[in-house]
């Protein structure tokens, strides 16, 4: 990327950057997402909504609901309040004993 390589950034280039709307840690996390064996049809339908999905955090994309809810709920899990409180999640995550 221009970055890495300490190249000049146009204008084009940032608003390409500011526009891209994709998920990186979605793209790292979701296929192992679709190998957990979900027994619980409800979730597995919840789960279905990740296959094929492109990454993209639209507003009306479901699968990117679904998957900042798991994301939510997994910082939880794995920091809980060992987190700087100005990082932390906040709120209620259902289902989720920190």
């Amino acid at each position: 990327s221009k970055i890495k390589g300490g190249g000049k950034i146009s204008t084009d280039d940032m608003t390409s950057m500011q526009m891209d709307n994709s998920s990186e840690i979605a793209r790292l996390l979701t296929p192992y997402l679709l190998k957990i064996d979900v027994k619980d049809p409800y979730v597995r339908e919840a789960q279905k909504l990740l296959e094929g999905w492109d990454y993209t955090q639209e507003p009306d994309s479901a699968a990117a609901a679904y998957f900042n809810g798991v994301w939510r709920n997994i910082l939880t899990l794995a920091f809980g309040q060992k987190l700087p409180k100005e990082v932390r999640v906040e709120g209620e995550c259902l289902n989720v004993e920190p």
